[in-house]
């Protein structure tokens, strides 16, 4: 039986199901858009590699994203608005079944992970604290 929860609870999570929005600064990838999109481009990029993790296995047709994902969307959406035509910024779903060996590919082994691209040279790392920015 599935537990119960009550609607309000269940209203307060549906607006946050979406970290960026289909049309917005923020593409997300898989493996055949990372390639056209990033690889192939002549413009340094930061890929953000994040889950989906809210009790998917017990709320199987609901996710939200984990709390850090959650926490540097905003900024991250913001970074991508001002930096459009200098950097691209884009997404990838390291849930997402397509995108799985993508995400092994670059080592991705906790949430958020940034990898900064530059055109024909491979990934950097970006490690740290996360402090948002002020803009």
């Amino acid at each position: 039986m599935a537990p119960s929860i009550p609607l309000l609870l269940l209203l307060s999570i549906v607006p946050v199901l979406a970290i960026y929005e289909s049309n917005g600064p923020v593409p997300l990838l898989n493996p055949r858009t990372f390639d056209t999109q990033i690889r192939k481009s002549n413009r340094s990029s930061i890929v953000e590699f994040f889950a989906p993790w809210f009790v998917a296995s017990l709320f199987p047709r609901l996710t939200c994203r984990c709390g850090h994902c959650k926490t540097l969307a905003p900024t991250y959406t913001k970074a991508a608005e001002h930096m459009a035509g200098i950097f691209t910024f884009a997404a990838v779903d390291c849930d997402d079944q397509q995108n799985r060996g993508l995400c092994q590919e670059f080592g991705i082994q906790g949430f958020p992970t940034l990898k900064f691209m530059k055109p024909n040279m491979g990934k950097v790392d970006v490690t740290g604290t996360y402090h948002p920015l002020e803009m």
